[in-house]
Parts: structure tokens; C-alpha cells; sequence
């Protein structure tokens, strides 16, 4: 027989968080979820790049001053004429530096030496997206090294 405090097998045991945890961790950080949804785009070109055994290449949606900060492209690399894989348009509120695109070839590597993106918050927050030569991205709090 089980007993009051005893749970169930095969029922994962969760930690509790207090009230308000999630967002303290997070403050201080890069808000919003540019950062997030630009790492996705990276998997996405090199994810699209092995599917399609071609280049893929990402772009800035802006090449204005905004550049990565407005958004970004993965245009087809079949036919331009056909509609975009990917077309992210964002709003303002970080800076976002980095090359002018990023490629990937059909083996899903990056085509260019490893290079560092850096987003930058109006709050001063930082977050650095180190993209590799086999095409990998990694996401470090702060600025680039």
C-alpha cells in the first residue's frame, strides 16, 4: 500500500521554484528573444544546407544600419524566385554585430573561419553566439571574447 508521501513510479519528481525564480534568473541577461530565434536561424541554414546537400546562406533582413537587428533571411538557394525558407523580421531594441552573411555548406560546416556574433542590449546586457567551423553555435553571457 503507499503512503501519503509517496509518489507514484515512473512520475518524474520536478523541482519546485519559488514565485518570480524564473524571471529573477534571467534578469540582467539579453531580454527578448532575438537571441534565441538568431541561434535557430543558424541551425536552421545548416540544418537546410545538409537537407538540400547545397549552400544555404543567411543574411540580414536589413543591409542598413539595423543589419542583423532588423531581422534575417535564409532566401531559397534552389530558385530566388521560389518563397524564402526562413524571412524573421524583429523590432528594434538590440545590436546585433556580425559578418555579413553566414554559409553553410552541404555537410552543414560554416564556409567562412569561425566568427563571433555579438548582440548588445540598450540595458548594456551582452550575449556572444560563437559560430565554429563544423557549423556548431554557442551561446556565452557577456561580450565576445
Amino acid at each position: 500500500p503507499r503512503h501519503g508521501g509517496e509518489r507514484p513510479r515512473g512520475v518524474p519528481l520536478l523541482p519546485r521554484r519559488a514565485p518570480g525564480q524564473d524571471r529573477q534568473s534571467r534578469s540582467g541577461g539579453v531580454r527578448g528573444s532575438q537571441p534565441t530565434d538568431l541561434r535557430l536561424a543558424l541551425n536552421l541554414a545548416r540544418s537546410e544546407a545538409v537537407k538540400r546537400n547545397r549552400n544555404v546562406v543567411l543574411t540580414p533582413a536589413s543591409p542598413g544600419t539595423d543589419g542583423w537587428g532588423a531581422g534575417w533571411t535564409i532566401a531559397n538557394p534552389v530558385d530566388p524566385n521560389d518563397p524564402d525558407i526562413l524571412n524573421q523580421v524583429h523590432a528594434s531594441g538590440l545590436t546585433i554585430t556580425g559578418p555579413a552573411s553566414v554559409s553553410f555548406n552541404a555537410m552543414g560546416r560554416s564556409t567562412a573561419a569561425e566568427f563571433d556574433v555579438e548582440i548588445d542590449s540598450a540595458s548594456g546586457a551582452a550575449m556572444c553566439l560563437q559560430i565554429r567551423l563544423d557549423g556548431g553555435a554557442t551561446a556565452l553571457k557577456g561580450n565576445c571574447p
